[in-house]
């Protein structure tokens, strides 16, 4: 945890005392500034209370209210930062009664010289970084238990509540999420999403952060600042405070795709459990989010203004399905995934993908072909596409052509071939080979390319480019990755040669089609 420069304030009735101190050393370069002055303890005290320095330096004897005096009032009405006292030889009983308040150290006015005032400020410098460390720790374990279903043992949330670093703030809690497909069937994780923080907390101006939660490719962090006095400006403030944090990590974490959620300000810290619940679910409505993938206060569900006939209208979908009108169903899906990105509907969306894909899947039970459900549970589904609602709705009327086209029954061997393309479509980053795909659907390599030709009416080397240059064109799109990266992650070493089969294929360069579709970052 870096330590920020320590504030002081000096009170003595002596204006040369007050110009020796500070001539002694240089503060700054000692990791210390000069907050204030005063020459009255009365007119101090009123300040220290306001500003809270981390040190104070007052003389011990001075008119009216001698520096004891002014320790008690401090401390009794919760000053938490430390206090030097300036005494002389004949002032031990004073010295005495201040070691007994707990002030931290007392120096003799008259032996006082740049040595030891480093000295002693090294020691201060050390007990306050040990108390903001232990403090740190603290505060992240009551996060933590927060974020994490747990309750706080009352000590950890009394000791957190009454940290420095949290009294008199507000709070606004941001999410960082690897982006997440949506389950339009529930499906296999292929891989552990990746880590998209590590090492320090990044920094923000007027800000001051701390790890809250750090599980499964999401990051949650607690933004602590003073309060503004305007909600529409915290609000705002806030935002711009997302937006750097998922930039930042986003530069540290070079082509994973991120979406971040932040919550409204609140200024009660127990209140963060259910916060977190609640910011965490707002995520999945960066499905309805162009561009910059953020989502906070009022981009949530909207659905208490829509229509919620949902139900007639996918059993008229599912009906038209049957009767195989793919044109009338068609328009009807169009506009019921309109309404529900209009009113940004999570619930609206998954009972339009439930109800089709249960209506597909006993249409694919009866012509032979793999339920879309298994097919997710086994993890033989590409999900690259369910992460924005166009990609939902077209990957759904894929299958719909499919499961109206396909039959699994007419030949023995379909099904080595439905494995085969399913192997290939979740393997694409790999080295694909006839023999390699053979091994896993247990035929001969040439086996496989004659039943592939047969029934796919293309060669399995084209299918496998086709394949590859599909899901380069959605990786284009989403404007996420450089063009190594996607051809890496499409199975090629050389990106030249990708750019040069990709213009073979789809009749332009990779880049000249990401402009043709506005996608370029």
């Amino acid at each position: 945890m870096r330590m920020t420069r320590l504030n002081v304030m000096i009170v003595d009735d002596e204006v040369l005392a007050i110009e020796h101190i500070k001539a002694l050393i240089d503060w700054e370069a000692e990791g210390f500034c000069i907050a204030g002055e005063f020459f009255r303890p009365l007119q101090a005290f009123p300040k220290i209370m306001e500003l809270k320095p981390d040190l104070i330096v007052a003389d011990i004897r001075m008119p009216n209210m001698d520096g004891i005096e002014l320790s008690k009032r401090l401390l009794s009405a919760g000053f938490r930062g430390r206090i030097i006292l300036l005494t002389s030889y004949k002032e031990f009983d004073y010295v005495k009664e201040a070691l007994r308040l707990g002030i931290v150290s007392y120096l003799v006015k008259h032996e006082l010289d740049a040595e030891s005032l480093r000295s002693e400020l090294s020691k201060v410098k050390e007990v306050i970084a040990e108390e903001q460390r232990r403090s740190a720790m603290v505060l992240r374990q009551y996060l933590k238990d927060l974020t994490e279903g747990r309750v706080p043992a009352e000590e950890l949330a009394v000791e957190a509540a009454s940290s420095k670093r949290v009294k008199g703030k507000q709070f606004v809690y941001v999410v960082v999420s690897v982006e997440e497909p949506f389950p339009v069937v529930p499906y296999k994780e292929v891989e552990t999403p990746p880590s998209i923080w590590h090492g320090e907390l990044p920094e923000l101006p007027l800000y001051e952060i701390e790890l809250a939660y750090k599980k499964n490719g999401k990051v949650g962090f607690l933004l602590m600042t003073l309060p503004v006095a305007s909600r529409k400006g915290a609000i705002d403030m806030h935002a711009d405070a997302a937006f750097r944090l998922k930039a930042h990590l986003e530069e540290v974490c070079p082509g994973v795709p991120v979406c971040t959620s932040y919550s409204e300000p609140f200024d009660r810290l127990e209140a963060l459990s259910v916060i977190h619940r609640n910011t965490v679910a707002q995520l999945t409505s960066c499905l309805f989010v162009r561009g910059t993938k953020i989502v906070g206060p009022g981009h949530g569900d909207d659905s208490t203004q829509l229509d919620t006939r949902v139900v007639p209208v996918m059993e008229k979908v599912v009906e038209l399905f049957r009767q195989g009108d793919l044109a009338s169903m068609e328009s009807m899906l169009d506009n019921a995934f309109e309404k529900a990105a209009k009113f940004r509907s999570v619930p609206y969306l998954r009972e339009i993908c439930g109800r089709l894909v249960t209506a597909m899947d006993i249409v694919r039970s009866e012509r032979g072909l793999p339920a879309l459900r298994r097919l997710g549970e086994e993890g033989v589904i590409r999900t690259q596409e369910w992460r924005t609602v166009e990609g939902i709705k077209l990957w759904l009327l894929a299958k719909v052509h499919e499961t109206m086209t396909g039959n699994g029954k007419s030949s023995p061997n379909s099904r080595k071939i439905r494995e085969a393309c399913d192997y290939i479509s979740v393997n694409l980053a790999e080295e694909l080979s006839a023999e390699m795909i053979a091994s896993r659907v247990g035929i001969s390599g040439e086996h496989l390319r004659h039943l592939f030709k047969q029934e796919m009416g293309l060669t399995l080397h084209d299918y496998i480019t086709a394949c590859r240059m599909e899901q380069a064109k959605g990786l284009l799109q989403s404007g996420h990755f450089k063009l190594y990266e996607i051809s890496e992650r499409v199975g090629y070493k050389s990106s030249h040669y990708f750019s040069k089969i990709f213009c073979k294929t789809v009749g332009m360069s990779p880049l000249d089609y990401a402009e043709a579709r506005g996608d370029v970052r």
